[in-house]
C-alpha cells in the first residue's frame, strides 16, 4: 500500500462520531470521511473498524479527494472482508449497506464489504480522475420486486460511468447482484473523453442479469480493459458482454475464464462482443481467453475491421462460436487463428475454416461425450495483497477432488487456506502447508461442482 510523507491514519467505526478525532479509540463516522472536506486529506489511509454501517445513501463530495501523488484510502482494517477465508464471527465485518457514490478524484476502496436488500448499487462511480475499486466484496445489492410490479430499478453491483481518467477494477467479488434481467455484477462505460479503463482479475458471479456488462445505447464505447476476471454463472445475460448500439472500439479481453452449466441461464452466449450486428465494431482483441459454456462461448457480432483472435481455448455445448458482420462492411484486417476447440460433437473445424477462411492454424481437441476431459487451472496473483491468489479449476472428469500444481506461487513449507467464492467467509475448503508441490482440493458440495469452482487461495507472503 502506497505510503506518502505527513500521511495519516484516520478511524471510522459504526458508533463513530462527526465530532470525533478520528484516532482508533476516538473513531469518526462513516458519512463524514465522505461528504466534510478537510476531515480527510490527500495521502490518507481512512481504516473501517468491524461492525455494521447502515448510513442510508452517501454521495462523496468531490472536494474530499486526493491526488495522483497521495490518493486516499478507503480500506478495511485488517483480517476483515479482504481477508476472506476465516470464520464469520459476530463483529469481525465491516458491513456497508449503502448506495455509495464517487465523485472524487483519486479516491481508492479497497477491501470493503457493500450489500443490502433494498440498494439499488453498491458502488456508483460517478466523476472523479483516478478512482481505484481494489478488491472489494459487493453483493446482494437489489431492490426486491413487489407483486404485481413489471419494472423496477436495477440493482447492479458496480456502476462505472464514462467518467474521469484512470480508473481501475482490480480484485473485486461481486456476485449475487440485482432480482430481474437488466441487473448485473459490473456495469461499465468508458469513450474517447477519457483514458482506457481497465478491470483486471475481477470474480464475477450468478448475476440476475449480465457479469460484466460493458455497453452502452447513446455513447461510442471505447478503450476497455478486460483482462485475468473469472465470470460465471450469470442468470439472465452473458457472462461477459461488450458492446453497444454503437460501434464498440480498443477493446481488449485478455486472458479471462467463463463457464456455465449446461442449461443454466438465459444467453446463447458465455461471451458477447460487440453485441449489435449492424453497426461495425473495429479494433478489437481477444487474446489468451478460456471460454466454456452456453451454446456460443463467444459471439463476435458486428465487427468490420481490425479484430484478432488468437491463443484462445473454446468450448460449448452448441456451435461453439460465432461471427456476423454488419452489412456491406469493409472487412479488412481480421486475425482470427492459433485457438484450441475442444469438441462437442456439433462444432466441426473443417466446415468453419471454408466458411470463415479463418483458424488456418487452429486445432480441434477431441472430448468425451460432448465435454473437455482432464483438469484446467488458472491462477491470478493480486497485485496488490500478494499473499491473495484467484483460481479457477475446471474439473472437466468429475474428481471428488483434485491436486493442483502450486510449485509456481506457493513453495514447499508455505502456509496457506482456500475458500470457495460461493461461501466467502465459511470454512475454508482446504489448509495446511504446502509439501511437494501440490494441494489437494476437494470439489464437492458447493454449487457448479465438481465440474467447476472458484477460490481464494491465501499464503504467506513469498514475493511472487
Amino acid at each position: 500500500m502506497p505510503r506518502v510523507e505527513g500521511s495519516r491514519e484516520i478511524y471510522v467505526a459504526p458508533e463513530g462520531k462527526p465530532d470525533a478525532v478520528g484516532s482508533r479509540a476516538a473513531p469518526l463516522d462513516i458519512v463524514t470521511v465522505f461528504t466534510k472536506p478537510g476531515a480527510v486529506m490527500p495521502g490518507d489511509v481512512v481504516w473501517f473498524q468491524s461492525g455494521e454501517y447502515k448510513p442510508g445513501p452517501i454521495e462523496q463530495n468531490p472536494r474530499v479527494c486526493g491526488t495522483k501523488e497521495r490518493p486516499i484510502i478507503f480500506r478495511a482494517a485488517p483480517g476483515l472482508p479482504a481477508e476472506a477465508g476465516v470464520p464469520a464471527k459476530e463483529g469481525q465485518r465491516a458491513t456497508i449497506e449503502s448506495n455509495l457514490t464517487i465523485n472524487g478524484s483519486y479516491t481508492w476502496l479497497w477491501g470493503l464489504e457493500l450489500t443490502g436488500q433494498g440498494k439499488n448499487f453498491g458502488v456508483d462511480v460517478r466523476g472523479g480522475d483516478g478512482v481505484k475499486l481494489i478488491n472489494l466484496v459487493v453483493h446482494d445489492n437489489a431492490t426486491p420486486m413487489k407483486p404485481g410490479e413489471k419494472k423496477r430499478e436495477t440493482g447492479q453491483g458496480v456502476n462505472g460511468w464514462d467518467v474521469g481518467n484512470d480508473h481501475e477494477y482490480y480484485g473485486n467479488l461481486s456476485y449475487r447482484n440485482g432480482t430481474i434481467d437488466w441487473s448485473h455484477c459490473i456495469y461499465v462505460q468508458n469513450t474517447a473523453a477519457h483514458s482506457t479503463k481497465y478491470c483486471t482479475d475481477n470474480i464475477v458471479f450468478d448475476s440476475f442479469g449480465y457479469g460484466f456488462h460493458v455497453f452502452g445505447e447513446s455513447p461510442t464505447l471505447k478503450g476497455i480493459v478486460l483482462e485475468g476476471n473469472i465470470v460465471f454463472g450469470a442468470v439472465g445475460g452473458s457472462n461477459i458482454l461488450a458492446g453497444g448500439m454503437k460501434p464498440i472500439s480498443d477493446l481488449v479481453l485478455r486472458n479471462n475464464c467463463t463457464y456455465n452449466l449446461e442449461g443454466w441461464g438465459k444467453a446463447s452466449y458465455g461471451v458477447n462482443v460487440a453485441y449489435n450486428p449492424k453497426v461495425g465494431a473495429h479494433d478489437i482483441l481477444i487474446e489468451g481467453n478460456y471460454f466454456a459454456g452456453n451454446k456460443f462461448a463467444l459471439g463476435a457480432r458486428g465487427i468490420s475491421h481490425n479484430l484478432t483472435v488468437r491463443r484462445n481455448t473454446f468450448w460449448a455445448w452448441g456451435d461453439t462460436v460465432e461471427v456476423l458482420h454488419p452489412p456491406d462492411a469493409t472487412r479488412r484486417n481480421l486475425a482470427w487463428d492459433d485457438n484450441t476447440y475442444i469438441g462437442n460433437g456439433k462444432f466441426d473445424l473443417a466446415a468453419w475454416q471454408k466458411q470463415t477462411g479463418f483458424d488456418a492454424h487452429s486445432t480441434l481437441v477431441d472430448g468425451m461425450a460432448g465435454k473437455p476431459t482432464g483438469l484446467h487451472v488458472v491462477k491470478r496473483v493480486n497485485k496488490y495483497e500478494p499473499s491473495r491468489v484467484h483460481l479457477a479449476v475446471y474439473n472437466w472428469d468429475h474428481h471428488p477432488s483434485v491436486k493442483i500444481n502450486v510449485s509456481d506461487i506457493a513453495p514447499p513449507g508455505t502456509k496457506y487456506r482456500i475458500v470457495n467464492v460461493l461461501d466467502l467467509y465459511g470454512k475454508p475448503v482446504a489448509e495446511g502447508i504446502v509439501s511437494g508441490g501440490t494441494i489437494e482440493l476437494p470439489m464437492s458440495g458447493h454449487q457448479f461442482e465438481p465440474e467447476f469452482g472458484a477460490y481464494l487461495l491465501f499464503r504467506e507472503a513469498t514475493g511472487n
